[in-house]
């Protein structure tokens, strides 16, 4: 059986589609695995920063969504701003 490439990327999109997704939902599963003991321990509900990275994620889609329809004529013309404060949030984490 041969493989059909499809020449408009649908496939492609449909992958990072399912892999971006795929993390998310680990990185959840993650984050709630990791602090649910911590947080009953202190009084919170055991999902409570399990909850607080679903928002993460309910934000991120919609930016992503935003993001998609913008023509990438657009980014393109953006791309040294966001390349500098990209650059400049990484240095925050050096900090003390």
């Amino acid at each position: 059986m041969r493989w059909q490439v499809d020449s408009g990327g649908v496939w492609e999109s449909r992958l990072l589609g399912i892999l971006a997704a795929t993390l998310a939902v680990f990185g959840v599963a993650a984050v709630y695995g990791a602090s649910s003991i911590w947080a009953v321990r202190h009084g919170d509900p055991g999902g409570m920063y399990a909850v607080r990275q679903l928002e993460g994620v309910a934000v991120g889609l919609v930016l992503l969504l935003v993001g998609a329809r913008v023509d990438y004529h657009h980014w393109r013309g953006l791309a040294w701003p966001f390349l500098g404060l990209i650059a400049l949030l990484l240095l925050i984490l050096l900090l003390p």
